[in-house]
């Protein structure tokens, strides 16, 4: 997958249940332009409004490349409502060892230049007060190179409740002294040095 005008892959889901996604393996590279790509690497989102529901119950993202996303954000998961008289959804069940939204062993890449906001989103917006929204994420070894915004965001807002397990992932911080120097490491090793390291 290369150079999409918005998403590299989109599922968006505004009523109803997606049972089990899977995202996996998948490799996209986006133009380093701003005005030729204005979407996110990998774009998952169930957002009811006033009157529905929209529901995740598992997903994993795992062993995906994305690179360059001059706007966007990497990786982007979120879900709940966007309507707060609306009802709450689910990403992922809280307490659930197998309803949970896996986003592991990932490589999100500014390389030509950062990526344009976080490398890796991953959030749940309440509904009304009465129908609070719930996510259960696990955000695991995932390297996040070269990013403007945050390395990894996870956040709840409104009437809404999330567990989370954020553990071993790599995001150095992003400085065009450290980009130069990367970039010449990279191209003594035929590519990024962390990618190189895990890969070879």
């Amino acid at each position: 997958l290369s150079r999409g005008y918005y998403h590299g892959i989109q599922i968006f889901n505004r009523d109803g249940t997606i049972d089990n996604a899977t995202i996996s393996t998948n490799t996209y590279t986006s133009s380093t332009v701003a005005a030729a790509a204005q979407g996110q690497g990998i774009h998952l989102v169930a957002f009811g409004n006033a009157t529905s529901v929209a529901n995740i119950t598992r997903a994993t993202i795992s062993g995906n490349t994305i690179t360059n996303i001059p706007v966007g954000v990497g990786i982007e998961v979120q879900g709940g409502n966007s309507n707060a008289s609306g009802p709450g959804g689910t990403v992922g069940q809280q307490g659930s060892t197998t309803n949970v939204i896996r986003i592991t062993n990932n490589v999100v890449d500014g390389v030509s230049g950062a990526v344009g906001s976080e490398g890796i989103l991953a959030s749940v917006q309440g509904g009304n007060a009465g129908s609070r929204s719930q996510a259960n994420f696990i955000i695991d070894d995932n390297d996040v190179i070269d990013r403007l915004g945050h390395g990894i965001s996870n956040s709840t807002f409104g009437n809404s409740t999330m567990t989370s397990r954020i553990t071993n992932n790599t995001s150095p911080p992003t400085t065009p002294a450290s980009r130069s120097a990367r970039r010449a490491l990279a191209g003594d090793l035929g590519s990024s040095p962390r990618r190189a390291k895990r890969r070879s």
